[in-house]
């Protein structure tokens, strides 16, 4: 995490300390995955019409973590 996140990260805590929710990367993945209608495949986000697919293949590092 660079410094600006920290920072960032910071100041979320110190402003809007009820609303912050760190959660790790394999757990947001999970999070993400229960609506699967925004999901063509495991590695592919769409929208919700699943005309517009984005290839995310980076997030299967986290899946597991």
């Amino acid at each position: 995490m660079s410094n600006r996140d920290l920072r960032v990260q910071e100041l979320l805590k110190i402003h809007y300390p009820d609303r912050l929710n760190l959660i790790d990367g394999g757990q947001a993945w999970r999070l993400l995955m229960e609506t699967p209608r925004h999901y063509q495949d495991q590695v592919t986000f769409t929208d919700s019409s699943g005309t517009l697919a984005v290839n995310c293949s980076i997030v299967e590092e986290f899946k597991n973590s």
